[in-house]
């Protein structure tokens, strides 16, 4: 259920208007009816975050007018497109919309400097070349927008029996974007386009960074299931002799060899396409890039070399396109003197 609040803020002729997890659809309606301009705020944590955000239009933000924020969880099913079109590398992120419903503005963070910026935007009407956007896939903030706009129109496009396949092309043809080849993708699904689905499902598979596998693993398995409907009974599937180093009696500055079993216990190949460590205390000795066939294993080698005394945790993440945990993780717990 959606929760409205409404704060006084600045004089008694201004009021913020803020809701929770609408739809793109619900705030652009709300927006459309009382006039404002909007905003999208992307959180990833607690209401306590909420909170402290508008303690902060509260403290910091000057409009001389009424605005609309809506707060969306990203990790609610429904949300989790934010992230997979924008990839931000912090939250929150601020997505800032006209009362044209065009988005014209991403400010990451809650600062003082951020609200500064949203309340530009949203006076001027125009993206700031001076607050930057940083995420995976795009560089320039103006065609991050421009793209976030165009696929805001796609998606609409999708689920409204109009064929948007040009449109996605001529997006692709400035950037390839994972989530823009899996609209592609969907519109074929949508429309049979069986022969063409299976190319842009290559495509989309070609997308294996483990930043990719974190955030496009749902659609990265729709991808595989299109090239084989029975994927889910053979798909690859990652274990290792242990997924628990104990290491109790370590010296400080002495390096300790580990060396871990991989098993492939499905029935297709696993890609194996990186392997991220939590500390540069971790050295990783083996390829992190490697195909595992079926019923196969390799060892992966790593050291580990403590930096600090007493007791420590760190993780050694493996990228994969295991069906059940295409991030798999090996934990080093180890006691320091």
């Amino acid at each position: 259920m959606s929760i409205l609040f409404t704060l006084s803020c600045i004089n008694e002729e201004n009021k913020f208007y803020t809701y929770n997890n609408k739809s793109i659809d619900e705030i652009r309606s709300l927006s459309d009816n009382t006039g404002l301009p909007f905003c999208i705020v992307l959180i990833d944590s607690t209401h306590f975050t909420v909170n402290e955000y508008l303690k902060m239009i509260k403290t910091h933000t000057k409009l001389p007018h009424s605005i609309l924020y809506n707060f969306i969880n990203v990790y609610n099913n429904d949300n989790k497109w934010y992230s997979k079109l924008l990839s931000p590398h912090i939250y929150p992120v601020t997505c800032v919309f006209n009362t044209n419903k065009q988005l014209i503005e991403l400010v990451p963070g809650s600062s003082i400097e951020s609200f500064y910026y949203i309340d530009k935007a949203i006076l001027s009407e125009e993206t700031s070349s001076e607050f930057h956007y940083n995420q995976n896939y795009e560089k320039d903030k103006k065609d991050i927008i421009n793209m976030v706009n165009n696929a805001l129109i796609l998606k609409s496009k999708i689920y409204t029996n109009k064929d948007a396949d040009i449109c996605i092309d001529s997006l692709l043809a400035k950037r390839k974007h994972p989530y823009l080849l899996y609209l592609k993708l969907e519109n074929q699904i949508h429309f049979n386009k069986t022969i063409e689905a299976r190319e842009t499902a290559k495509e989309l598979l070609e997308f294996d960074s483990a930043s990719d596998i974190f955030y496009y693993y749902d659609e990265l398995l729709i991808a595989n299931k299109v090239l084989n409907p029975m994927y889910n009974n053979s798909a690859p599937k990652i274990s290792s002799s242990t997924n628990i180093v104990n290491l109790p009696n370590c010296i400080i500055n002495h390096t300790y060899n580990v060396n871990i079993e991989i098993f492939n216990n499905g029935g297709h190949p696993l890609k194996i396409s990186d392997i991220l460590t939590s500390c540069s205390c971790v050295k990783i000795n083996s390829s992190k890039k490697n195909i595992i066939n079926p019923g196969k294993s390799i060892i992966l080698k790593f050291d580990f070399t403590p930096e600090n005394k007493g007791s420590i945790y760190r993780e050694v993440h493996i990228a994969s396109n295991s069906l059940d945990t295409p991030i798999y993780t090996i934990t080093i717990n180890a006691n320091v003197k």
